[in-house]
C-alpha cells in the first residue's frame, strides 16, 4: 500500500490532502505509520490498490503515447488533478465560510450535468467526470457555481435557437395571452379583489402547453421570469409575499387603467391580424417532413403542419380556456389538423398575377388530407 501511495504521487494523482513528506520522520513511512498506530477505512484504501494503479499507468502512456500533435487534446490527465470530493466541480475552489460545498444528494442531476456539458462542449468539466454517479464519486459543488453553470448553458440554447421558431416558446407566448385576458377578467367581472397565487398561475401554464401539444411541468415554467412578464403586460398587478408563497393582486383604483387596456381599437385589431399572417405564413413555408403518398412508420398528419399554425387554429375553435384544466379534444385536434392541413396545400409565396384563378400546389406542400 506504501508503494502504491508513492507512485500515486509521482503522478500528481494524490488528493491535497494527503502528504506523504509529512508522514515519514526519517525512519520511513511504514515505520512512522505504525509508531503512531495510524488506522485506515478499508474503502479509502481501495482507491488507492493495485487494479487503479494499473489504470493511472495505462492512462499515464496512453497520454504519452500521443505525441506532441495532440497536446493541445483535452484529457483528464492534461487538465491537472483536481479532488471534486474536497473543492468545487465548476470552479475548483474549496468551502469557505461565505461560500460552502455542497454534496450531492440526488442521482439524476449527474447525467444532466454531463448532457449539459457535452451539449456545451465543456472538455474541462468533463474531464473531471469518471463517470455520471456524483453520489458514488462524492461530488461536491458551490450553489452559485451549479446555478451560474446551468444559466449558460440556457443561455446558449437560446442563442442557438434564437433564429428558428421554436415550438416551446411559441405556445409559450399564446398562454401568457390567454393567462393574461384570463386574469383581467377575473378582476372586472368578480365580486371580490381576485389574489392569485403564483404557484397555481404556473400549474394553469404547464396543463395549458401540455394540452396544446408541448409537454411541460412546472419545473420547465420559470417562476420569476412568469411574475416579470405578468407584471408587465397587467397594468396594476402588483407582487406579494406571504411566507413563502408568491401573491399577485391589483392595484386600488386601476379598473379604469384595465378597461382601456381591454378596449377593442379597429387599428390595433387590423395590426394584430396583419401579424399573426405574417408570422403564420413565415411558419407554413419553412421544411417539413413530405408526405410521400402512404403513412411511413413515426409518420403523423400533424407532422406536416407548423405547431404555431395548430395552436392558432385549435385557439380560434375552442376558444380561451386557460382556467378549464382539461385537454383539447380530440375533435377538436381532428379539426385543427384537418384545416391546418388545408391551409399549407393551399398557400403560395407568390400569387401570379396573369392567373388569379389557377394556383399550383407544390410537391412538398402536399398533405393527407387532400389526398
Amino acid at each position: 500500500m506504501i508503494s502504491n501511495l508513492a507512485k500515486f504521487s509521482e503522478h500528481n494523482a494524490l488528493p491535497s490532502s494527503v502528504r506523504l513528506k509529512q508522514m515519514d520522520d526519517g525512519s520511513g513511512i511504514l515505520c512512522t505509520l505504525s509508531k503512531n498506530g495510524a488506522k485506515y477505512h478499508k474503502v479509502c484504501r481501495n482507491r488507492y490498490d493495485d487494479q487503479k494503479l494499473s489504470r493511472l499507468f495505462a492512462s499515464s502512456s496512453v497520454t504519452s503515447d500521443m505525441g506532441a500533435d495532440c497536446s493541445s487534446i483535452s484529457t483528464r490527465s492534461s487538465s491537472g488533478y483536481v479532488d471534486i470530493r474536497t473543492s468545487c466541480l465548476f470552479c475548483d475552489n474549496p468551502s469557505t465560510s461565505g461560500n460552502r460545498l455542497v454534496s450531492v444528494c440526488t442521482k439524476d442531476i449527474g447525467p444532466k450535468i454531463h448532457a449539459q456539458a457535452v451539449e456545451m462542449q465543456h472538455t474541462k468539466l468533463l474531464a473531471k467526470m469518471a463517470s455520471t454517479d456524483f453520489i458514488a464519486l462524492e461530488v461536491k459543488y458551490h450553489k452559485d457555481c451549479y446555478i451560474q453553470f446551468r444559466n449558460n448553458c440556457r443561455s446558449r440554447r437560446r442563442t442557438i435557437s434564437s433564429n428558428d421558431s421554436d415550438p416551446y416558446r411559441l405556445t409559450y407566448g399564446c398562454v401568457i395571452s390567454e393567462l393574461v385576458q384570463y386574469m383581467e377578467e377575473m378582476f372586472l367581472y368578480s365580486d371580490t379583489a381576485p389574489v392569485f397565487k403564483l404557484s397555481e398561475l404556473t400549474k394553469l401554464v404547464a396543463n395549458r402547453m401540455t394540452s396544446l401539444g408541448v409537454t411541460s411541468d412546472e419545473k420547465s415554467v420559470n417562476r420569476t421570469r412568469l411574475k416579470d412578464q405578468l407584471i408587465e403586460l397587467i397594468p396594476g398587478l402588483r407582487e406579494d409575499k406571504s411566507g413563502r408563497e408568491v401573491l399577485l393582486t391589483f392595484e386600488p383604483d386601476v379598473a379604469d387603467a384595465i378597461h382601456e387596456a381591454c378596449e377593442y381599437n379597429d387599428m390595433t385589431d387590423g395590426m394584430c391580424i396583419a401579424r399573426a399572417a405574417s408570422i403564420l405564413r413565415r411558419d407554413v413555408f419553412r421544411e417539413f417532413p413530405q408526405f410521400s403518398g402512404s403513412f411511413a412508420e413515426g409518420f403523423g398528419s400533424r407532422d406536416c403542419v407548423p405547431p404555431s399554425l395548430l395552436n392558432f387554429l385549435t385557439t380560434l375553435l375552442g376558444g380561451y380556456n386557460i382556467d378549464n384544466g382539461s385537454p383539447v379534444s380530440s375533435a377538436e385536434q381532428t379539426a385543427a389538423c384537418s384545416i391546418a392541413q388545408l391551409i399549407r396545400f393551399n398557400s403560395v409565396k407568390h400569387m401570379q398575377p396573369n392567373r388569379p384563378e389557377h394556383t399550383r400546389h407544390h410537391v412538398s406542400h402536399e398533405t393527407p388530407l387532400p389526398v
